[in-house]
């Protein structure tokens, strides 16, 4: 055996005598210390023996604590904090041990809990082995009680009842039951003639517990730092089950004593119990309602609408459960929506006869319900509680969704000007939204691209171009004739259906004339920009796309090769021009997120070009949405341009986004400026626009891990329309 490594010991650097050492499995040893001079660090390192992880407190005679450590550590060993700085030195314990008998001694004197000890040894359970454990709760725990009954309820779960010497009524955590150790639980209280005070009978119920699971010799229950254990008397009878048990537990309930919390938790247990059929309906009291739909997306989350008629306000609770252990209350979280038509569909109805205040018209709501995969995939019911604790139950219908048709079905029943909206597209709309399966463009109505004069000629670079007539296109190709820049590109016209029909022949003509190639790619008449962007990228094989809208023109010519050289220099990237409006202000300049902060420096936008300076392409939040240049295979990994947005509005927020995911990033060539002209497309503002402008605008803040641009763009743009995101 090597010799102990020895330091000299001074006041300033004081020696920890361990009181005991458990060994642990694999070697390591955890160091009980009741008395040391001073503090002891809650992690750092012991010299030769590794890592040091300590509870750790301050003593008035300076620190005690348990400590583990991988390695026994040797006598005098130095004990540095995470710093680096020399604490202490570690001698040898005074005794080995394997059992938990050391961790005793420092409840109490030494100043410990059992709770905290108990949480320590739990949260590293890597180390500590599950034995240990059991053997500390029955060490430390004190005895207060016994099991006399055990039931298992139809609801599922443990119901325990006995009597104890000091138990209190409310919430505490239960331990020592294999698969279920520290779960929640309720308790509460009740008088026993047979008993004398302070002791007192009990009732405990453990909601998570297997109702097949063995019933252990001992139930531990941690509360406030202290453990106490009760004993399951060893002449117990066979646990009670169905609805013996459940009869057993709404005896109870009289005579229960505990917060309102608690016996609400107990209540609950005895609430009739969903069999698979409609009660409701056949309900003869005032109460009516339904679930209009109930969307399920790929995630899991649900998104449910309906209404509830209950004019005397016996409803205490509007339940979303399923087989698969969903339990969602609609009631906590939903918005009301007007339903006047409830009113006048149930007035002549004689359960409601003279009860229903046309003023009233909130009776409609909607609200998303956060479930998984398997929970939303059981039998789905709706469970209405009722101020008597009695139940009605109607079996759901879900649909399961994906893709842009849901949003219509969604937004159908909304209207722009409701005054919870926003609330609605927050906190019920964009959570539902933001867990559909990736939706893609209609390629399947998308036909063959039909040729444009000569058809393509493979060039490097394929624009796009999405148009709604042939008249916008007359500035782009008087720009390009003639041009190097129309011999670097083939261009892609996407059209609507109409449009194509009415000038496919003229836009053929164009494209001899003007010495263009390309072809056109038709669409459904209502597609988005973002679904034509993404027909057209399917439609060709160029390895560069450029987005290009006939609203943004060049200056000049010679711009093509200046873009693609910048592409070229900045490697993997969306490159896009300057933008400047007809008076050469600035309509595009770029943005830049500042350094350490969540905010962006200004747009720029408004101010004269030649507040741009003589800069080259600096990093941007977004390229603009009118132009931009970016490769083929990185559009590809970031997944398109339609992403998981539903309109146009946000298109290329949503996308700078997802190119940064994809190892990609946005820049503003400033030394390429191309005239920013009047959309002749104007905004949509239809009802359905707005809102769906709404909804894209919360998915957006929801998604990005820096809300700073997008959210001077969205707040610019709705609070011109009245629609807060």
């Amino acid at each position: 055996m090597s010799a102990p490594v020895l330091h000299p010991v001074t006041a300033i650097i004081p020696l920890v005598t361990p009181r005991a050492a458990i060994v642990l499995p694999g070697g390591g040893v955890a160091l009980v210390i009741d008395h040391a001079p001073a503090a002891l660090p809650s992690s750092g390192t012991v010299e030769g023996a590794g890592p040091w992880t300590a509870l750790a407190w301050e003593t008035a005679g300076g620190g005690a604590g348990l400590a583990l450590l991988p390695a026994m550590p040797q006598h005098g060993a130095r004990l540095t904090d995470g710093e680096g700085a020399v604490v202490a030195h570690v001698a040898r314990p005074e005794h080995l041990d394997v059992t938990a008998a050391p961790l005793v001694g420092l409840l109490g004197d030494a100043g410990g809990t059992a709770g905290e000890l108990l949480a320590f040894l739990r949260r590293h359970s890597g180390t500590v082995s599950s034995s240990l454990v059991v053997d500390f709760l029955a060490r430390a725990a004190e005895h207060t009680g016994f099991v006399e009954l055990a039931l298992r309820t139809e609801c599922g779960g443990l119901f325990l009842q006995g009597w104890s010497q000091s138990f209190e009524a409310g919430a505490a955590a239960l331990l020592g039951v294999p698969g279920r150790d520290g779960d929640d639980i309720v308790m509460a209280r009740f008088e026993r003639e047979d008993i004398l005070p302070p002791a007192s009978g009990f009732c405990l119920y453990a909601r998570l517990v297997d109702a097949e699971a063995p019933i252990p010799p001992a139930v531990y229950i941690h509360r406030t730092g202290r453990l106490e254990r009760v004993d399951v008397v060893p002449t117990i009878a066979p646990a009670l089950r169905g609805p013996a048990a459940t009869a057993h537990v709404r005896a109870m309930l009289d005579r229960l004593q505990a917060p309102k919390a608690t016996l609400d938790a107990f209540r609950r247990i005895c609430r009739p119990r969903y069999g698979g059929l409609d009660t409701l309906s056949d309900y003869g009291g005032p109460v009516a309602a339904a679930l209009d739909r109930v969307l399920r997306a790929a995630d899991g989350t649900l998104l449910v609408s309906g209404w509830l008629l209950d004019p005397l306000s016996r409803v205490e609770h509007v339940l979303l459960k399923s087989s698969s252990d969903l339990y969602a209350p609609l009631h906590a979280t939903w918005n009301l929506l007007p339903r006047p038509d409830l009113n006048h569909g149930f007035a002549d109805t004689p359960r409601f006869a003279g009860l229903l205040d046309e003023r009233e018209v909130m009776h409609g709501f909607i609200c998303h319900a956060s479930a998984s995969p398997e929970q939303s995939a059981g039998a789905l019911y709706l469970e209405l509680v009722l101020d008597d604790g009695s139940c009605l139950f109607r079996p759901v219908e879900v649909m399961p969704c994906q893709g842009d048709g849901v949003l219509p079905a969604v937004l159908s029943g909304l209207f722009p000007d409701e005054p919870e909206l926003p609330a609605i597209v927050e906190t019920h709309l964009a959570p539902f939204f933001a867990g559909l399966a990736r939706r893609v463009a209609p390629l399947r109505k998308v036909g063959r691209p039909a040729p444009l004069g000569p058809g393509k000629a493979g060039r490097d670079v394929g624009a796009i171009v999405p148009i709604s007539g042939l008249a916008e296109l007359q500035p782009l190709f008087a720009a390009l004739a003639g041009t190097s820049d129309a011999e670097g590109m083939d261009i892609t016209l996407v059209a609507g259906r109409a449009v194509a029909a009415e000038h496919r022949r003229a836009l053929d003509d164009a494209f001899h004339f003007y010495g263009l190639t390309g072809d056109l790619v038709v669409v459904p008449d209502h597609a988005t920009v973002a679904a034509r962007l993404d027909a057209g990228v399917v439609a060709g094989t160029s390895p560069r796309v450029l987005v290009w809208q006939t609203s943004a023109l060049p200056r000049g010519p010679g711009w093509l090769a200046r873009l693609t050289a910048e592409a070229d220099r900045l490697a993997s990237g969306l490159v896009s021009p300057v933008l400047l409006y007809e008076d050469g202000s600035i309509c595009f300049g770029g943005t830049r997120p500042e350094p350490g902060t969540r905010g962006a420096a200004c747009l720029r936008a408004g101010f004269g070009g030649h507040a741009l300076g003589a800069e080259g392409a600096r990093p941007v939040f977004a390229g603009a949405a009118e132009i931009a240049l970016l490769d083929r295979a990185l559009l590809a990994a970031a997944g398109g341009f339609s992403g998981h947005l539903f309109g146009d509005a946000y298109t290329h927020l949503d996308l700078a986004r997802r190119l940064r995911q994809a190892g990609g990033q946005a820049w503003c060539a400033g030394s390429i400026a191309f005239w920013m002209l009047e959309d002749p497309r104007p905004e949509d503002q239809t009802p359905f626009a707005r809102m769906t402008r709404a909804v894209d605008a919360a998915l957006i803040a929801r998604r990005s891990q820096t809300r700073d641009i997008q959210a001077r763009d969205i707040q610019a743009r709705d609070n011109q329309e009245g629609v807060a995101p």
